[in-house]
């Protein structure tokens, strides 16, 4: 998982942020992307599905937030299976290159959508994001502990509590046998949380170190997943500096508080918080321009 080398004197990396119908964070994702040394162009669905333009010019793809088309049939449905239908082999070109894709709340649920994510498996789709447990749109700050650093997007950063914010109806991960996984985790005695749900924790402190193999891929992290998991969590909702899936700390439900998810060679990641809305002091908090500075330094920035 080396970072790509460029010669000097070129200009800055150019970063896709695509835009469809409804995605409404384009803006604010390009300038956080500008703000990490990095050229962020929006680049709108259509032109490259009438092919005014193409993915394979671009250095990494950012899929944004928003409601794209609406969230009509599910949470980035939509657009999930028109690029799935449209440009199926230009994301699996992209893939193929090795270069990094990012979805951001809708973005995380388009490429959850496509089969990008949990691992590259483009139109078949191996998870979903579902309604909240809650049953309502969680629209607030919340904590995160980075659980995984073997990806590019959050290298470094391992044991590390994040601040951003999240604004989503559907943000709660489900997988085959994920609603029976326990994570190895501490299961707390408090009552407190959603109904008919036992709150859980994750030390990272106990987290098994991950491990790159010979052919380049990331090794889950064992500490973190049920045996033979396909989910690889990057990022989770926390609660004083421990992962959990606790009720609001973790508003969403999803099994050990699970807020973010990287692909087995860790160039693609999705998360549901809005990192975007976290890159600048007077947000409240610049904590996610983490994941945009680590991808500048992934380009060579």
């Amino acid at each position: 998982m080396s970072s790509p080398t460029r010669p000097t004197g070129l200009t800055r990396p150019t970063v896709a942020v695509l835009y469809g119908s409804g995605i409404n964070c384009h803006e604010e994702t390009a300038l956080s992307l500008e703000l990490a040394g990095l050229e962020g162009k929006v680049v709108n669905f259509r032109d490259i599905m009438e092919g005014r333009d193409e993915l394979a010019r671009y250095q990494a793809l950012v899929v944004p937030g928003g409601f794209a088309w609406g969230d009509h049939l599910g949470a980035g449905r939509i657009f999930g299976v028109q690029l799935v239908a449209r440009l199926a082999d230009q994301l699996e070109a992209l893939v193929d290159s090795g270069k990094p894709v990012l979805g951001i709340c809708n973005g995380f649920q388009v490429l959850v959508e496509t089969g990008l994510l949990p691992d590259r498996t483009v139109g078949k789709r191996g998870a979903a994001l579902l309604q909240n447990r809650s049953a309502v749109f969680e629209s607030r700050w919340v904590e995160l502990v980075v659980t995984d650093a073997d990806s590019i997007w959050t290298r470094g950063l391992e044991g590390r509590t994040l601040r951003m914010p999240v604004a989503h109806g559907e943000g709660r991960l489900f997988w085959e046998n994920s609603e029976r996984s326990t994570f190895n985790a501490q299961r707390s005695t408090s009552n407190a949380g959603s109904p008919d749900h036992q709150p859980s924790t994750i030390n990272p402190s106990a987290h098994q170190p991950s491990t790159i193999n010979h052919s380049g891929s990331v090794a889950p992290p064992s500490s973190l997943l049920p045996p033979h998991s396909i989910i690889r969590p990057g990022l989770c909702y926390a609660k004083d500096g421990r992962a959990t899936d606790e009720y609001p700390y973790c508003p969403s439900g999803a099994p050990g508080g699970i807020a973010g998810i990287r692909d087995s060679t860790g160039l693609i990641f999705g998360l549901m918080p809005h990192p975007e809305r976290a890159s600048l002091p007077w947000h409240g908090s610049s904590d996610g321009m983490e994941l945009f500075n680590n991808l500048a330094r992934y380009l060579g920035v």
